[in-house]
């Protein structure tokens, strides 16, 4: 048996209210909703740029910058200048000791090779930093980093939960 659907009953049916829209529904806005991934990115980004323009304070003469590299201020984005490169990627952790996290690597934009020393100085300075800086980006989050192994890891609750939206003022429950 087949259904065929007459133009005319297509535009009704395209038109239909959409469930928020039907009486006795709840406003939208009082639903709880989870957070998108950006959403919980955009604290973490945030945070990077933060820790980004301390490595450049403390350490952004040490080397000199990449040929194709902008001077720190040019771009609008920390990221695309100065001498450092911070960027956070999501891993699985497979194989890791702390599971899944956020792998967070200080790159240094230059063609000079990097001293030993000085890398592991940047990337206790950045475990410091990150570590004092979390409770303020991620407040009520159980987050932590650490070394794990060659990288930096964050870790912990990475959890997109359920973010509980007030009702707006004047709206009927």
């Amino acid at each position: 048996m087949r259904f065929y659907l007459r133009f005319r009953d297509y535009k009704l049916a395209t038109f239909m209210p959409k469930p928020a829209e039907l009486p006795n529904s709840p406003p939208q806005s009082t639903r709880p909703t989870r957070l998108s991934v950006e959403e919980w990115e955009a604290p973490l980004e945030q945070l990077l740029i933060e820790i980004d323009h301390l490595l450049e304070d403390r350490y952004g003469a040490s080397y000199p910058l990449h040929p194709a590299r902008l001077e720190r201020g040019a771009a609008n984005n920390p990221v695309y200048d100065g001498l450092f490169h911070l960027t956070a990627s999501f891993t699985l952790g497979l194989g890791s000791e702390y599971g899944r996290g956020y792998i967070i690597e200080p790159r240094l934009v230059t063609l000079e090779p990097i001293e030993p020393t000085l890398r592991t100085e940047i990337d206790h300075f950045v475990i410091a930093a990150m570590r004092e800086r979390l409770p303020r980006y991620f407040p009520g989050r159980a987050l932590q980093i650490e070394q794990d192994g060659p990288v930096i890891k964050l870790f912990g609750d990475l959890s997109l939960g359920i973010l509980n939206i007030q009702p707006t003022p004047g709206s009927s429950e």
